[in-house]
């Protein structure tokens, strides 16, 4: 039998959910968040295709186990969506301990006025001096950081620095290379 990881992809279901609701606000309604395949393998740690309706119904089936209600399904492009109820969207806002830094940047890419390359870096080593900011020379980014250790936590940030705003996107690892895989860390 294949063991997937499917506590790594229930971990980040959760934490993408409390991303959204730091951005957006926090909503008592369902959420939806589609994923493509290439994701889900990553965290998984293994091709699923072969069986992708069996097992993406054992991951609804462990959440459960879990205290979160998440069902799937798949969208003409091939995402798959997984849909959390009310009551799994309040579980994943009641675990918002480790959510400080998420939430310090947000705030700062709201809020920031003519934002410098430095005030990314300040604010990354306020939460970690061990935090790696660089420059990156990207269409899409000029900006990359992330924490080595995983203290915050363990994604890379793809920032984009402009005149008089800031967007970022957060990516696991697995994804970054397979987006990026012209740049290293």
């Amino acid at each position: 039998m294949i063991n997937f990881d499917f506590q790594r992809l229930l971990d980040n279901v959760l934490d993408v959910t409390r991303e959204m609701q730091i951005k957006v606000g926090v909503s008592d309604d369902c959420v939806s968040l589609y994923y493509p395949d290439r994701a889900i393998v990553n965290l998984l740690g293994k091709d699923y295709s072969d069986r992708k309706d069996a097992i993406l119904k054992e991951f609804c089936e462990f959440a459960a186990k879990n205290e979160a209600c998440i069902s799937f399904s798949t969208d003409k492009f091939g995402r798959v969506c997984f849909k959390l109820d009310k009551k799994t969207v309040e579980f994943a806002l009641a675990d918002m301990s480790k959510c400080a830094f998420l939430k310090e940047l947000v705030n700062f890419v709201v809020n920031c006025k003519n934002p410098e390359f430095r005030d990314i870096e300040n604010l990354f080593k306020k939460f970690n001096c061990g935090a790696v900011v660089k420059r990156a020379d990207d269409d899409e980014f000029n900006c990359l950081a992330y924490f080595p250790s995983g203290d915050p936590d363990d994604f890379i940030y793809c920032i984009d620095i402009e005149k008089d705003h800031v967007h970022y996107h957060r990516l696991t690892p697995m994804d970054f290379s397979d987006l990026y895989p012209w740049l290293k860390l």
